[in-house]
Order: C-alpha cells, then sequence, then structure tokens
C-alpha cells in the first residue's frame, strides 16, 4: 500500500480527509506536527460537542477521553500534552495516563478546546471535585469563553461546612458565566444564602435548596422551558400570580414546572381554584423532558386566552408540592389506578 503526505494534499482534498476523521484520528494526526495540528480545525471540528463529566472523562460526540492514573500501560507518549495514550477505537473511548488525575483533565479538556477550537459545552460537576478545583476550571471556562450550555454543580457534601465565602465565590463564578440551556445548583442547608444572579436565564433551571428565590425571580424566568424549585419560601399568592400570567399568555414557553414550598398551603386557593386536585379526573398526565419526567394525576385543567390548556396539582398527597404541566401531543396519559 502506498502511502501520502496528507499535508502536501491540495487545501480542499485535505478538508475532504480530514473530515472523513473521526475525532480520535484527528487527535491522533494532530500528535504528528504543529502543522498538522493546525489544519485540524479544516474538519469543521467547531461544531464537535465537548461535554466534561466531574475528572472522569471528556466526551467529544460519541467518542470518549478517559482520564485514568498513570500506570503500566501499552499507550504512546503524547508529548504536546506531556501524558500517555491508549486508544480502543472499537470502543470509542481513548484513555489518557497522569500522575494527577485532575491535573490530566484541565490539560486534556482546554487541549482538545484549542485543537477541535470548539467550546467546552457541558460540564457536570460531582461531590468527588473539591470547591476550589471546580472554581478553578469554571474560571479557565470563564477566561476562554464565558459561555457554556449546560452546567451542573453539586456541592450537597459540606453541607453547613460551606462557609459564606466560599457561596460567594460560586455566586460571582454563575454571574460571570452565561449558561443558556441548562442549569443545576444543588446545595445542602446553610445559615447563609444570597440570591444567585444570573447574567442569562437559561431554557432549564433546577434549583436545590433555594430560600432566596422570591416572586421576582420566578417572574424573570418567564422564557424557560423548565423550572424546577426545591426547598424555597414561595407561597400560595406567589404561585397564583404566575397562573394569571400564564392564562394571560405568559410563560408561553414553559412546559412543566415543580415548586417545593413548607409555605404552600391545599386550603388556600390559586388561580381562583380553591381545591387544586380534582378526584373526578382520573387521569395521569405525564411529560418529559430533557430526560426529566413529570407527573400529574388527577390534576386541575385551566386554560388560557389562546385555548391551551395545562394540569396543575397541589393538594394533601403532594402538600407543600406544585406541580405544572402545559399540554402537549407527546404527552402521556395513564389513568389512575
Amino acid at each position: 500500500m502506498h502511502s501520502i503526505n496528507v499535508l502536501r494534499l491540495p487545501h480542499l482534498a485535505l478538508i475532504e480527509v480530514l473530515k472523513c476523521w473521526n475525532p480520535f484520528e484527528l487527535f491522533t494526526f494532530a500528535q504528528c506536527s504543529e502543522k498538522a495540528a493546525r489544519v485540524i480545525p479544516l474538519a469543521g471540528t467547531k461544531n464537535f460537542y465537548l461535554s466534561c463529566h466531574s475528572y472522569a472523562f471528556i466526551a467529544i460526540n460519541q467518542y470518549v477521553f478517559n482520564i485514568a492514573k498513570i500506570r503500566q500501560h501499552r499507550g504512546y507518549q503524547r508529548r504536546n500534552i506531556d501524558c500517555a495514550v491508549e486508544t480502543k477505537q472499537y470502543q470509542n473511548w481513548c484513555t489518557s495516563f497522569w500522575k494527577n488525575e485532575w491535573t490530566g483533565f484541565r490539560k486534556i479538556c482546554l487541549y482538545l478546546s484549542d485543537l477541535f477550537q470548539c467550546p467546552v459545552a457541558r460540564y457536570c460537576h460531582t461531590n468527588d471535585v473539591t470547591m476550589s478545583q471546580f472554581f478553578q476550571f469554571a474560571q479557565e471556562i470563564v477566561r476562554k469563553r464565558n459561555e457554556i450550555k449546560i452546567l451542573s454543580f453539586d456541592f450537597s457534601k459540606y453541607g453547613r461546612k460551606f462557609s459564606n465565602g466560599t457561596y460567594n465565590a460560586c455566586l460571582r463564578t454563575l454571574s460571570r458565566l452565561n449558561v443558556t440551556e441548562e442549569l443545576h445548583v444543588v446545595f445542602r442547608s446553610v445559615d447563609f444564602m444570597n440570591p444567585i444572579n444570573l447574567a442569562v436565564v437559561p431554557k432549564c433551571v433546577h434549583l436545590r435548596y433555594a430560600p432566596w428565590f422570591t416572586r421576582k425571580h420566578l417572574l424573570s424566568f418567564e422564557n424557560c422551558t423548565l423550572v424546577r424549585l426545591h426547598e424555597t419560601k414561595l407561597t400560595n399568592k406567589d404561585i397564583d400570580e404566575f397562573v394569571n400570567l400564564w392564562r394571560l399568555g405568559g410563560f408561553s414557553e414553559l412546559q412543566a414546572m415543580e415548586v417545593s414550598s413548607e409555605n404552600l398551603r391545599h386550603d388556600v386557593s390559586i388561580g381562583g381554584i380553591k381545591k387544586l386536585r380534582d378526584c373526578s379526573n382520573r387521569i395521569r398526565r405525564i411529560k418529559t423532558i430533557t430526560g426529566y419526567t413529570f407527573h400529574v394525576p388527577e390534576g386541575v385543567v385551566i386554560q388560557r386566552n389562546d385555548g391551551k390548556k395545562a394540569d396543575m396539582r397541589l393538594g394533601p398527597c403532594f402538600s407543600h408540592f406544585f406541580t405544572f404541566i402545559a399540554h402537549s401531543e407527546e404527552d402521556i396519559l395513564e389513568p389512575v389506578s
């Protein structure tokens, strides 16, 4: 078989060759020389979807770059990023080996982002990453580009050890990052809670433990498609205003919302309705959106001026928990047993 010098191909031919290669093959080719690395974006890599999960792995489209502790291996040394790499393309899996996994995660993630000229689109933080590591990586994302599609972080393991200064540092990081698609924030009960001020309200918002959340914050979520608020201080009056605005055409993009609050009472009317449970409606409406499933059994049906309908529920069996689902053809309807 004859070999060819890829870099000597005519420009259009080079583009077509690069487009045929998957992220692993492009990554491997980029290690040949600086010139090889510079031509990688010709493959249209700026449209790649770069997703990070803690520091365990980085996914580009369906191809996974795994991070592992250095050990005896059969991989090849990659001098551009100072690590050894073992590729198993039949499994869409590539492992890089590092003395320090967190350092390796940051280095290879930022290297891939630069190589492919694609931003970090999704970062999921879990409890195995410390707060200082999270802030370090978040600041590196901000320096490269202050926008990310999906951001998820969970600080629940710290509980009351979560200091005021650390919490405020978290707020500053969020205020600098424009999260456009989906935001997950998980805290546990602490003695202080200042509001989270978002520069851009994403389409989907999940907040766990948000006693600071007020009606004003809720109204700022008018363009969201999904809202999940747990452990808030919202009242029936706050939900009542939401329902009245929805009936008038507000929250037109909202598909589902759930709110938990000890201040919600099933014996106080919402939207002019005294009891938010219709025992004659023996139907359970089920909606799945962005991987989350919402259930409203025996919901009260409300309708707004343009004819659109929704189910909502708040009752003794769902004490302190309000659920709202806008009707759509994709909803699943099941009888309530």
